[in-house]
């Protein structure tokens, strides 16, 4: 469950503010369990012994990039922490000496209405440096990570990340019951944590919409109180709400992107790969058959169910193989340079796609004695299908640099 999933489940007295306090520990956790650690790391040598340009040196610079990029969200959110509780203290005063507003609602949206849009400044500049450097920051940041063995990720710094977000939501006087419920069920990984902000920000124009009706229906209510500070007051929250429209939208702008990054994390580790740099084209289910081509005839019956995943330079078939009781996932991988034809049949009751291709392509040549392509047939539900598949596929390969 996401963090701004576990905030719309907890309905309580003030939810903005401790909506605050629980994005601001979020913002911690990804600074000082993450970011902070990882900068400090170097990153090691591939276990097959190559050295990789890409993966070699130190991530100090990260602490100056991405980090500072966080401490600029967190100086904003602190902030608005800060002016809520500076808020508070000044309607304490105001309850005791009676001329504490009488509709409850109104009076936590005009607090809300100030403090947001004292810090609008202030968050249109951080929310920009962090949209703008977001997949910059990401890709080193998971490099970073990539250096790091897995069972000391596994076991350090997901650790790390639970116990500084109970401290951090500790310290903020979040109370014990809400602390255990969020820290339970929230994603506390790098990657979730770091597309955190683009999710957030989108929260608050709503929540200043909410803010709006309210203070709209209890002018109409108490119509006879209508005066001009009441009206002053929608306007300025009406100017906060299309401010805050407009910050979002830089990020709407790079929504796509996100999307796409966290859908290619998951690739990642689902393919089990160091770093994926090629562009995500498509995937979908199919039933695949691995045959030589000339027994690509009568081959329905020895197939298995899969993933079809195509980048830009190699396309993956992830099987679902039944072993006993358990299912096991295995990769097939055909570099995109290795495909020799691809044909699309009809012959059968679905649609299939025919993909010849030459295994030994990246191989040394002295090494290979006979050239002996290879086939692979994805069956589809229809022939619809299958012709999209064999055209994007086509597309892919013909879209290839040629190798200088």
């Amino acid at each position: 469950m996401s963090c701004d999933e576990m905030l719309e489940e907890m309905h309580v007295y003030d939810d903005f503010a401790l909506s605050e306090m629980l994005y601001v520990a979020c913002l911690e956790t990804l600074l000082s369990a993450y970011i902070v650690p990882l900068s400090n790391t170097l990153c090691l040598t591939p276990s097959d012994g190559k050295s990789s340009s890409s993966h070699c040196g130190d991530n100090s610079d990260l602490l100056r990039t991405f980090g500072d990029d966080v401490l600029q969200l967190l100086s904003c959110h602190r902030a608005i922490i800060d002016g809520l509780r500076v808020f508070n203290e000044s309607c304490e005063e105001s309850d005791a000496n009676g001329n504490f507003e009488e509709h409850e609602g109104s009076y936590l949206t005009s607090r809300a209405t100030r403090v947001l849009r004292r810090g609008v400044p202030a968050m249109r500049a951080a929310y920009q440096r962090y949209v703008m450097n977001f997949n910059e920051n990401a890709r080193r940041a998971l490099l970073a990570k990539a250096s790091v063995p897995k069972d000391v990720w596994g076991r350090s710094y997901a650790a790390l990340a639970q116990e500084i977000l109970e401290n951090s939501l500790l310290h903020l006087g979040v109370e014990k019951r809400k602390r255990i419920f969020f820290s339970d069920g929230c994603n506390l990984s790098l990657e979730a944590l770091s597309v955190l902000p683009m999710q957030h920000i989108a929260r608050y124009p709503l929540y200043m919409d909410e803010c709006i009706q309210i203070q709209r229906h209890v002018a109409s209510v108490n119509n006879s109180n209508i005066n001009d500070d009441g009206a002053a007051r929608i306007a300025k929250a009406e100017e906060t709400l299309a401010a805050l429209t407009d910050i979002c939208s830089t990020a709407n702008e790079t929504r796509a992107s996100v999307m796409e990054f966290q859908r290619m994390m998951e690739l990642q580790e689902s393919l089990e790969l160091t770093e994926i740099s090629s562009k995500l084209l498509s995937e979908g289910d199919v039933v695949v058959s691995f045959e030589l081509p000339e027994e690509t005839t009568n081959v329905r019956g020895r197939c298995s169910h899969g993933r079809l995943i195509l980048l830009s330079d190699t396309l993956f078939v992830q099987l679902h193989e039944k072993k006993r009781a358990r299912c096991e996932k295995h990769v097939k991988r055909i570099p995109l340079s290795s495909i020799m034809s691809v044909r699309c049949s009809t012959e059968t009751s679905e649609g299939a796609v025919y993909i010849t291709y030459n295994p030994d392509v990246e191989r040394r040549k002295w090494r290979v004695k006979k050239q002996r392509n290879k086939c692979v047939v994805l069956f589809l539900p229809n022939e619809t299908e299958a012709l999209i598949w064999a055209t994007d596929i086509t597309q892919a390969v013909s879209n290839l640099t040629p190798e200088e």
